[in-house]
């Protein structure tokens, strides 16, 4: 399991970003500007998004998918160094293609859905 952030090279190199992400996968993981969201990966390929909000890791798994909080302790465990990390919770991705400019930012808490 690979937690990588938003704009991260691999995943903005290629245009069509079929080698990493399933076509219905795309709207919750790219924007309609072609801004890539922090992706969950496993196995290479694109199983969820995440984002850090008040020391939270919000994580959520795309539809069709499944993403366990112990399967993504470790990766979590490896941004200890960069963001304080209190607590890790799931919540259901919003498609990114509704969102004004920046929602690729926070693919799980924009547009006023902030965490309760």
């Amino acid at each position: 399991m690979t937690l990588l952030p938003v704009w991260d090279a691999w995943m903005m190199a290629s245009r069509h970003r079929d080698r990493t992400i399933d076509a219905p996968h795309r709207p919750f993981v790219v924007d309609k500007s072609g801004n890539v969201a922090s992706a969950v990966l496993r196995g290479g390929r694109v199983v969820g998004v995440w984002e850090i909000a008040d020391s939270t890791l919000w994580f959520g798994a795309l539809p069709g998918e499944t993403l366990e909080p112990d399967e993504l302790e470790a990766a979590a465990a490896r941004l200890a160094g960069v963001d304080a990390i209190d607590s890790m919770r799931a919540r259901d991705p919003i498609a990114l293609d509704g969102g004004g400019q920046n929602a690729f930012h926070a693919p799980l808490t924009w547009g006023g859905r902030r965490p309760a």
